[in-house]
């Protein structure tokens, strides 16, 4: 009974390691294939009157840095590409069931998609992360990363504590026309998700939005037909807090202010009215 136990065992194991490899032949042999006479600096279309329709989500994730007085904000956001590259597809059938694959951004096409409002950096994507895309078999590509932008942002303090903030983050393509690669957005709407984001200490996120904008050249001039390139903004809303501002300064000021008036109360000759005085003067300097 034992010798059989042993016996099972030892075929079960040779079973798994023989469809092991049999997985890792059909891999290689799907990859094979694709890559055949794929070419990752070729539109992935099968025509010219043909785009490739790209679509994008941004979901912010945490507020990293804010400065008022560069007019920057720097922000981690789940940033994630869908998009359709008709020479990535088989047949699961032929290659043993396989249906999703991970290939590296460095051997396929990406879109030249970049944050247009981005400050430190304008590197191609596939030079900022190295997290593979996933492709099904059907050609659809999946590519999900978290990113650290630093954006432009106008700020305006003039209700300073009790600030609003609006900043965007604009995605598009540099070198890419909507009649080559079409930027559009994933999702219309947008439901904000207090989990996902990440308190910050100073300021609170209320609100986001997202807007499709698509601008127009005329280049009729130059024999062409009219360009058009669209882009997106992802928009975020951010609230002050003002608990530290009114406890460590508004507060402080109004009593130290409120001091002050008790100088025109004191009798002229108590005194301590010009030594209280330069007290309540010292105190609203410090402060």
């Amino acid at each position: 009974m034992i010798h059989f136990i042993r016996a099972l065992c030892l075929i079960l194991l040779l079973i798994s390691q023989v469809s092991s490899l049999t997985l890792h032949d059909h891999a290689s042999a799907l990859r094979e294939k694709l890559f055949a006479n794929y070419s990752r600096d070729v539109l992935p279309v099968q025509s010219l009157q043909d785009s490739v329709n790209v679509q994008v989500d941004a979901i912010l994730k945490q507020l990293v840095e804010v400065d008022v007085k560069t007019q920057q904000m720097t922000l981690l956001v789940w940033y994630r590409e869908v998009w359709v590259d008709t020479y990535l597809s088989w047949n699961p059938a032929e290659y043993g069931g396989i249906s999703v694959i991970r290939i590296d951004p460095n051997d396929m096409w990406i879109p030249d998609v970049i944050f247009l409002n981005s400050i430190k950096d304008f590197e191609h994507l596939r030079e900022v992360t190295m997290i593979p895309p996933r492709v099904d078999f059907q050609g659809k590509v999946r590519w999900l990363m978290p990113l650290i932008k630093t954006t432009t942002c106008v700020m305006n303090v003039r209700y300073f504590p009790y600030d609003v903030q609006n900043c965007n983050l604009t995605v598009g393509s540099w070198s890419s026309t909507g009649a080559e690669v079409n930027v559009s957005l994933l999702t219309n709407e947008y439901k904000h998700d207090p989990s996902v984001f990440s308190p910050h200490h100073q300021w609170q996120f209320t609100d986001s939005f997202k807007v499709r904008e698509v601008e127009f050249y005329d280049v009729a001039s130059l024999g062409l037909a009219t360009l058009w390139i669209p882009s997106l903004a992802f928009g975020f809303t951010f609230k002050r807090k003002p608990e530290f501002y009114e406890n460590n300064l508004i507060i402080p000021t109004a009593m130290i202010s409120c001091l002050a008036v008790v100088t025109f109360i004191l009798p002229n000759d108590s005194g301590e009215k010009v030594g209280f005085s330069i007290t309540v003067f010292l105190s609203l300097c410090v402060n």
